[in-house]
């Protein structure tokens, strides 16, 4: 990649957030360009599902170890690969990736198997419901508080949704779902925020897949949104799958 010159971290944390896959590609493969933490952690998140930039930022030399293990974890066989011929002092790295990916995926596994206990959640949930107190303002203090299990089980009971269909949209790695019942419910884009940040957890979610969210969500109609969620005419067809077939009303 051709170097275009010095650019500093106020500047490449612009690009690497605002940037299409172009603009991305040339900041990251630019050896004068420098990155904050917030920069790698917007690099990492964007290289998910791109070999190519998976590739470039994992090559350079002055990437932290916590994101190089970050993207190394998320990344591909053919990209872990490429890498480790690149750099052979990488394979112990990619070897821990490999395990971590492994042990994370047991995680889920289990997770999608019922592994959280709504119990407690769902009695706290059916007090607040019942006294005529259970709306927006509450689920956005659940998020806010990162209280997972109540902020799932009051979106269930105010959309009329199975807690499990709740669970899974908030557990899966797109967020069209939960979008959808917040607009549904008349939510505010503050209230949203709050639940996408709740949901990606550790994780985080970079600004830029923040706004992007943010966008999908204003653009979407509460009338599209209801009927989205409406199982009981098709209790089969998955929320996400509702969503696909809604895009284009959306876009």
């Amino acid at each position: 990649m051709e170097d275009l010159g010095a650019l500093d971290e106020a500047l490449t944390d612009v690009l690497v957030e605002r940037g299409d896959k172009s603009v991305v590609l040339s900041t990251a493969g630019n050896p004068g360009a420098r990155f904050s933490d917030r920069g790698y952690a917007t690099l990492t998140t964007r290289s998910e599902g791109d070999d190519e930039l998976a590739a470039c930022v994992g090559l350079r030399r002055d990437i932290p170890r916590p994101h190089l293990l970050r993207l190394l974890v998320r990344a591909s066989h053919a990209v872990r690969q490429k890498l480790e011929a690149a750099n052979p002092s990488m394979a112990p790295m990619i070897e821990d990736a490999v395990s971590v990916s492994e042990a994370a995926a047991t995680v889920l596994d289990q997770a999608s198997a019922g592994a959280r206990d709504y119990a407690a959640a769902r009695s706290r949930i059916a007090s607040l419901r019942a006294a005529g107190r259970l709306g927006e303002n509450e689920v956005t203090v659940f998020a806010r508080a990162n209280q997972f299990e109540e902020t799932t089980a009051a979106l269930a009971a105010l959309c009329e949704l199975p807690i499990e269909t709740v669970d899974q949209a908030m557990t899966q790695d797109l967020p069209d779902a939960v979008l959808i019942m917040a607009k549904a419910l008349g939510m505010s884009r503050d209230t949203a925020k709050a639940i996408l940040r709740m949901r990606a957890g550790g994780r985080g979610i970079s600004p830029g897949e923040l706004e992007q969210c943010l966008e999908t969500f204003t653009r979407l109609t509460p009338t599209i949104a209801k009927q989205i969620i409406k199982f009981r005419d098709n209790p089969s067809l998955a929320l996400g799958a509702r969503f696909s077939r809604a895009a284009a009303a959306v876009a």
